[in-house]
């Protein structure tokens, strides 16, 4: 935790905590295609509808570009 405050503040944003670091892994892994049972895997959880519950969040940016694949098509 020490390090990440230390990190953070030295390059000028706002407190991370390694909690905050494992959710943003999880949510980019994730939304770059792996599948759930090898998130939940990495994260060490054995049931993957925890990690997609408690961890996955889809940020705005990947919302938009499923929505521009489905318009294309």
């Amino acid at each position: 935790r020490y390090i990440c405050t230390k990190v953070s503040r030295i390059a000028g944003i706002r407190h991370v905590t390694p909690h905050m670091l494992r959710h943003t892994f999880a949510s980019r892994l994730f939304e770059s295609g792996a599948d759930l049972k090898s998130l939940a895997e990495i994260l060490g959880h054995t049931d993957p509808a925890f990690t997609l519950k408690t961890y996955v969040t889809v940020s705005q940016e990947h919302l938009a570009e499923q929505m521009r694949k489905l318009i294309r098509k």
